[in-house]
């Protein structure tokens, strides 16, 4: 701005000096040719500063209808914002659900098996079992916590490196007004800031489709997963009958001398549930935070461990009731049931392993929805500065009327 007003006051004492020169030269200037002279320049310098006026009130404008759209980005920012927290929220839930649930099937599993008199199970298979499910639930919490503490560092360190880009920007923006401002013309700004503004606008035009379609993703895997919990409800409960009609069948055909051996087994499953609540105890309280590394590989060994335990069931099951005697008829109808019992076991197993999977999908769309944050930020900061360049040739421009 100092140069450009040094070049026009330059141009005016070399157009004084020629006329002055002009006027010496013939001798004969009158007063009257002066005043015209003056009065001429008086209207250009009149009609250059009507110019400068419209420009600024148009740069005005254009500055008013940023600020609306960054005030409408802030807006939405907030509401994906909200949106976000509100799945965190929802995972919690899911999350202490499912620990509720499993310690639900656990307890009910615990008191069903205690009815069945002439199944023996060793003491360390259950601890084992015991153990791995405590382990697992430490597990799912660990990994929710550090999937938190990841998301807030990428934050942080998202902030940091743009605060860090936008000085930048800003140093080479001053250096690029310093050297360009008298070169470039004023419609020539004009036209490089609105095809600036046109392209944040299609970039924010973009990201919001993107940000709509992962919402709608979002929601097609919570239906995918409530549908699943539904069926996985239908079997739990399909079991529980299988294993009630399993268990009346056995105590109606039993034989009564069995009954010294039924109150044995009995007091021996009850000292086995004091100790696996003694070893679930020292188990939770051993977990540590190394074993988040690994957790979809060991998602998948729980479940298949847990369906070799199952099945060891059944067949410990069938065991013992191969050593009872039955009637052809009750035989097939207790083979029907022990059939039934081992699908609906490995549709439970089937099950689980898509609900692994479908929170996979749903990590790997939080991180691509992060993205997409990140990307809408750099877009304010983008917009943030060309309001920063609109006041700065405000300010120009008042400075040269002054």
């Amino acid at each position: 701005m100092n140069n450009w007003l040094q070049n026009i006051k330059g141009q005016i004492t070399e157009l004084a000096t020629e006329v002055l020169n002009d006027a010496t030269e013939e001798g004969q200037v009158s007063t009257t040719s002066e005043l015209q002279i003056e009065k001429k320049k008086s209207t250009e310098c009149e009609r250059l500063y009507l110019v400068e006026k419209s420009k600024c009130e148009a740069l005005e404008k254009k500055l008013v209808e940023m600020e609306e759209q960054l005030y409408s980005v802030n807006i939405e920012n907030d509401a994906v914002k909200e949106k976000f927290m509100a799945i965190v929220s929802d995972r919690d839930e899911m999350i202490k659900k499912l620990e509720r649930e499993m310690e639900r099937l656990k307890f009910h599993q615990e008191n069903q098996e205690g009815t069945f008199h002439n199944i023996e199970l060793d003491s360390d298979s259950t601890s084992r079992e015991e153990g791995e499910l405590s382990s697992q639930i430490s597990k799912l919490k660990e990994k929710h916590e550090n999937e938190i503490s990841a998301i807030l560092s990428v934050h942080n360190s998202n902030v940091k490196q743009l605060k860090e880009d936008y000085e930048k920007r800003i140093e080479q923006l001053e250096t690029w007004n310093a050297s360009n401002l008298i070169e470039q013309p004023s419609a020539e700004k004009d036209e490089n800031l609105l095809a600036d503004v046109n392209l944040l606008k299609s970039d924010i035009a973009l990201l919001k489709a993107e940000i709509d379609g992962k919402n709608a993703e979002i929601e097609e895997i919570k239906q995918e997963r409530d549908n699943l919990r539904q069926q996985i409800e239908e079997i739990n409960e399909e079991t529980r009958r299988n294993e009630k009609l399993l268990l009346t069948g056995s105590e109606e055909f039993k034989p009564s001398s069995d009954s010294e051996s039924a109150a044995s087994n009995n007091a021996d499953w009850e000292k086995m549930g004091k100790d696996e609540i003694e070893v679930e105890g020292v188990s939770s309280s051993t977990t540590t935070t190394s074993e988040t590394k690994d957790s979809s590989t060991s998602d998948g060994k729980y479940l298949r461990s847990e369906r070799r335990q199952r099945g060891g069931r059944v067949e410990m099951m069938e065991q013992s009731i191969q050593t009872e005697h039955f009637t052809p008829e009750e035989d097939i109808q207790i083979n029907q049931l022990k059939d039934e019992m081992s699908h609906l076991l490995e549709q439970i197993g089937q099950l689980k392993e898509q609900i692994s999977l479908e929170e996979l999908n749903k990590e790997q769309i939080l991180l691509e929805k992060e993205q997409v944050f990140e990307q809408l930020s750099n877009k304010e900061k983008e917009l943030k500065h060309l309001k920063d360049v609109l006041d700065q040739w405000e300010k120009n421009i008042e400075e040269e009327n002054e």
